[in-house]
């Protein structure tokens, strides 16, 4: 994907893999639209991007990605500005770990909301400008590990991602022919904030090891370093890429048997603990 001289937005940049992203971006593109609900860590992100790289164009909306209205107002203010958005990094997202019975489904609907109803209708909104001149445009769709393994745990978030990576590996078909490029950036364990506002000490306990785990600076240098070589598929971290890459050529029984092999360690931690 081309990034050099681009206009583009990341949503959930305030902290994190968005935030590092930004960072990274810095000094290749023209301008950086960044979309978070924390306007002071905006603030702070912004004068850090300034300060690597003086001409780039910094955009803040401190708003809630999940909001109809907030979304159409970036889109509205972009266009007064005659901005048009060449690459789209859909980032923003939120996960739990907790089995499913026990969970707060107020908590559940939340992840709902932010990892699949914003994604659908912000690229959606996104979309519908770039088809007007689509060639070279892009999309980065942030899914996880957990949308190609599965994580019991986590059944919502997990299937969240799922979600994300069937609406990426669709569009790519659907936008390939008008020359919009579709990427999809699978994360492991990643160091940011993920773990604390998915209430999670010490990360997830399923899905791949913790030994794979990467700073977010790890991650977003790797993200655009495989985006730059033109990947379709990104797994961030040598570690996890070399697991990720075995585990998606698994056949379908033995993938349903570490499965159940992860549930029955999370039912015996259970109950030792009880």
């Amino acid at each position: 994907m081309d990034i050099a001289n681009k206009n583009i937005v990341i949503t959930g940049a305030s902290a994190g893999i968005g935030a590092a992203l930004a960072l990274e971006l810095a000094s290749k593109v023209k301008t950086l639209i960044l979309i978070a609900r924390r306007k002071e860590l905006l603030d702070k992100i912004s004068q850090k991007i300034i300060a690597i790289n003086s001409s780039v164009k910094v955009i803040i909306f401190p708003s809630d990605i999940t909001d109809e209205k907030c979304q159409q107002e970036i889109i509205d203010r972009l266009e007064e500005q005659k901005i048009t958005i060449d690459i789209l990094i859909n980032n923003a997202g939120v996960g739990d770990e907790k089995y499913f019975h026990e969970s707060d489904l107020m908590k559940l609907y939340s992840i709902i909301d932010l990892n699949i109803k914003s994604v659908v209708s912000f690229t959606h909104l996104v979309l519908r400008e770039m088809m007007q001149s689509p060639k070279g445009k892009g999309i980065v769709f942030m899914g996880s590990g957990a949308g190609i393994a599965w994580m019991p745990g986590s059944a919502v978030y997990s299937a969240s991602k799922h979600f994300i990576t069937g609406f990426t590996m669709n569009l790519k078909a659907e936008l390939k022919p008008y020359g919009i490029d579709i990427v999809l950036v699978t994360p492991g364990p990643v160091d940011s904030e993920f773990d604390k506002n998915a209430g999670i000490d010490g990360g997830m306990k399923g899905g791949p090891s913790q030994n794979t785990r990467i700073s977010s600076e790890e991650c977003a240098a790797d993200i655009v370093t495989q985006l730059e070589k033109n990947k379709s598929l990104i797994l961030p971290g040598r570690k996890l890429r070399r697991l990720m890459n075995l585990y998606i050529n698994f056949p379908w029984f033995l993938r349903e048997k570490l499965l159940l092999s992860d549930g029955k360690k999370m039912f015996n931690q259970k109950n030792k603990k009880s």
